[in-house]
């Protein structure tokens, strides 16, 4: 499990897929937190929400940053190696 969320992290990376969310929020941060006589309560409740929507970007960046024939593979992979049988059912020793 560790392997596959590093290789998911680091297909993201390479992908830089993450760039315009994380450029969206740093953009809503400096618009919020400009002004030091404003209320802190709506300007933590509008960071929440962009929060949240970021969070929402970066989760479907990440789901979908595989091709179809390589997410197959690497979600069957691992089942190979647990079950000791190959994908199609037969067993990996002979």
């Amino acid at each position: 499990m560790i392997a596959t969320t590093r290789y998911q992290l680091a297909l993201l990376a390479h992908s830089q897929r993450y760039l315009p969310p994380l450029i969206a929020f740093l953009a809503v941060l400096g618009v919020l937190y400009t002004s030091r006589d404003a209320p802190v309560l709506p300007e933590f409740a509008v960071s929440g929400g962009a929060l949240l929507v970021v969070t929402c970007w970066l989760t479907i960046a990440l789901a979908d940053v595989e091709d179809p024939a390589q997410r197959l593979v690497t979600r069957l992979r691992p089942i190979a190696w647990c079950t000791d049988r190959t994908p199609d059912g037969r067993s990996g020793v002979s």
